[in-house]
């Protein structure tokens, strides 16, 4: 059953009218709102869990709002208008590592929708961050010195080999590469530099 604003409004004065103070506290009950409901509206087919639950978010909502219906602009737009898709796409020009839910907070669209935007209207994905190591010039000759030293004293170290780590993953630092993720048409292969401090 769809209640009218009238039932709604019967419903908050039945339900406030027949409350009553108890040791200071006031005690609400739902049977005479809904024996007055019934009296009130006789043509009407009642289901006492759907008028229960009615009558508990109006009152909630009124408590909250000092009203039964919810306020004017209240919810966020669920459209992909072409205006929401272009301010979409200047935030993302200005900041791409802009996150889904800053965004949404922004645009004033769910979460969600703000994924179908990106993917569908805009053609974006998520790209992450990928930390490599960078050479420098004064590197080679580093790498070099380092081989011919390992050639020479692994025949007569046996145990050389086993405290030797060979990988090819670059240390991160401090850049979050499963939180910074940048949003493009393509793979931006975009490198972010970061600062070490070296111990003497």
């Amino acid at each position: 059953m769809v209640y009218t604003s009238e039932q709604k409004a019967f419903l908050l004065e039945s339900y406030f009218r027949n409350g009553e103070k108890v040791n200071g506290v006031w005690k609400y009950s739902i049977q005479p709102c809904l024996e007055e409901f019934r009296e009130a509206f006789p043509e009407a087919v009642i289901i006492y869990e759907e008028f229960k639950n009615t009558l508990h978010r109006n009152v909630n909502l009124f408590r909250g709002t000092a009203s039964t219906s919810r306020k004017e602009g209240s919810g966020r737009p669920t459209e992909r208008t072409e205006e929401v898709i272009h301010t979409t796409q200047e935030i993302l020009e200005q900041d791409p590592k802009t996150s889904i839910r800053h965004l949404s907070q922004q645009v004033e669209l769910s979460v969600g929708t703000c994924h179908k935007l990106l993917r569908k209207d805009l053609h974006m994905y998520p790209y992450r961050l990928q930390s490599v190591q960078e050479l420098q010039p004064v590197d080679f000759p580093r790498r070099l010195q380092y081989c011919q030293w390992f050639l020479d004293n692994i025949a007569n170290n046996n145990e050389l080999l086993e405290k030797t780590f060979f990988t090819d993953e670059a240390w991160s630092g401090y850049t979050n590469s499963q939180n910074m993720k940048i949003w493009a048409t393509q793979h931006p292969h975009e490198v972010v530099e970061d600062l070490f401090i070296q111990k003497k």
